[in-house]
């Protein structure tokens, strides 16, 4: 038998194989068991909707992330320490329950994010702290606009997301801000 034969007898083998296989399967089970076929199946889109009911932790670390990488300045961006939420953004702890923020150095434009989850009833106060940060940085960069930082300051939008009053100082917010939502679920009313 020439090689091409092989091939066609070892094909022939496989599909009665199958096909057996597949009658023992549909037609014979031991007693007690619920045939193969009968069993039902879960399809795909029952899965998704699922998955999509879980509860969604926030995870804005990871929206931090998500942002400068997709920005292109993760080396620049300096992540505040609580020192410096205080005494450079002028957060009053007291009324921060936790906080996420990195920003850049005056030398190298504006490009900063804010998320900043209050205690309870301190909202005012975190926001009265946030716009009057969104000062602070115009007035660095009126005499010295590097990368269109006065503009990029002035249109720096400020939200609340699930629980979290969040300021964006960025060239892009709305990029910025469609990360935050998936990253922060449970969009809250716009801040004033």
């Amino acid at each position: 038998m020439n090689f091409k034969g092989k091939i066609a007898v070892f094909i022939l083998a496989l599909m009665a194989a199958a096909t057996v296989s597949a009658c023992a399967v549909e037609g014979q089970t031991k007693e007690g068991e619920t045939p193969l076929a009968a069993v039902p199946a879960t399809s795909s889109l029952e899965e998704e909707d699922q998955e999509e009911e879980k509860p969604v932790e926030a995870d804005p670390q990871g929206a931090l992330d998500e942002i400068y990488k997709s920005i292109g300045r993760e080396t620049e961006a300096k992540t505040a320490t609580a020192k410096e939420a205080r005494d450079i953004i002028g957060l009053d702890l007291d009324t921060v329950d936790e906080f996420y923020i990195r920003y850049l150095p005056a030398d190298f434009g504006a490009s900063d994010v804010y998320i900043v989850k209050p205690e309870d009833g301190e909202d005012d106060a975190v926001l009265k702290a946030l716009k009057k940060r969104q000062e602070e940085r115009i007035r660095e960069f009126t005499d010295y606009d590097i990368y269109n930082s006065t503009e990029i300051s002035e249109n720096a939008l400020i939200f609340n997301q699930g629980g979290y009053i969040i300021m964006l100082m960025l060239e892009d917010n709305q990029a910025a801000r469609t990360i935050i939502e998936e990253y922060i679920p449970n969009t809250i009313e716009a801040a004033k």
